[in-house]
């Protein structure tokens, strides 16, 4: 009787054990797979905080050249227009947010042919100084928006997974 108890008690450990296991591999494999999401993020948020400062590095450059060059302005005329294109395309139109952004970046060049004809440098650098704060504001909101998803999304998503499998959560 001893000896079939003991059987039990040693099955019934393994049985267990197995679970937990099983259990503790499945929650490693979610927080990896949430990991690498916002590893992807990460490198999101980086690449385009890189295009847009290169932008307005560009769009500064390009208020400050010589009106007579007309190479130099064409060649970076294209680079805004690139670097426009690139920017627009990283972010997700369907965002409130986002979908201002793509307005204010479609109609920079307008503004910036504007900045083109007009002669008082004064009044050029104000009016692209004015618009660059509102493109860098908008920019930072949504950046600081997926930053909060990003770190929000690793622990609700990871809660959800381990609620579910487990069974232990009324509402998540």
């Amino acid at each position: 009787m001893n000896l079939e108890l003991f059987s039990f008690i040693i099955g019934l450990s393994a049985f267990v054990c197995a679970i937990l296991v099983g259990t503790g591999s499945f929650i490693t494999a979610v927080l990896q797979k949430n990991l690498k999401i916002s590893e992807f993020r990460q490198n999101w948020i980086n690449e385009v905080k890189s295009e847009f400062t290169h932008l307005l590095n560009t769009i500064d450059e390009y208020t400050n050249i010589d009106r007579d060059d007309e190479s130099k302005i064409k060649d970076m005329e294209n680079d805004i227009n690139r670097q426009i294109t690139s920017l627009s395309l990283c972010l997700n139109p369907f965002e409130p947010d986002n979908e201002i952004l793509i307005k204010y970046l479609t109609n920079l060049n307008f503004y910036l042919s504007k900045s083109k004809t007009n002669h008082s440098k004064e009044k050029k650098k104000f009016t692209f100084e004015d618009y660059r704060k509102e493109l860098t504001i908008l920019m930072q909101k949504i950046l600081k928006k997926e930053w909060v998803r990003t770190k929000e999304s690793v622990f609700k998503q990871w809660k959800e997974k381990v609620c579910k499998t487990l069974k232990c959560c009324k509402k998540v």
